[in-house]
């Protein structure tokens, strides 16, 4: 297994019938795995390698092209969803 699992990121066409069409975000890992949608892909795709490779201990790197999107980063704690901060948290009614 490799110290670096890669993430790319580019846009695809994703068509409603043969003539609507938009484009929207997909990210492919350099494990095969592959999601395509809108709202946090790159979050979901770490959180599925996380769960899949419990003992990796190397970096998530993430690309748009060549040009690197975020500093390269454990897999164990990238793009992990941290809860609320106390000031945020909605007070019960």
């Amino acid at each position: 297994m490799t110290d670096t699992i890669r993430i790319d990121l580019d846009a695809v066409r994703v068509y409603r019938n043969k003539s609507e069409y938009r484009t929207t975000q997909r990210a492919r890992s350099s494990l095969g795995h592959e999601i395509i949608g809108d709202g946090p892909i790159v979050s979901k795709l770490a959180a599925i390698l996380r769960a899949e490779n419990p003992q990796f201990e190397g970096l998530l790197a993430v690309y748009r092209g060549d040009t690197p999107c975020f500093i390269p980063t454990p897999l164990k704690t990238a793009f992990f969803s941290a809860p609320q901060p106390k000031q945020l948290r909605r007070r019960p009614r």
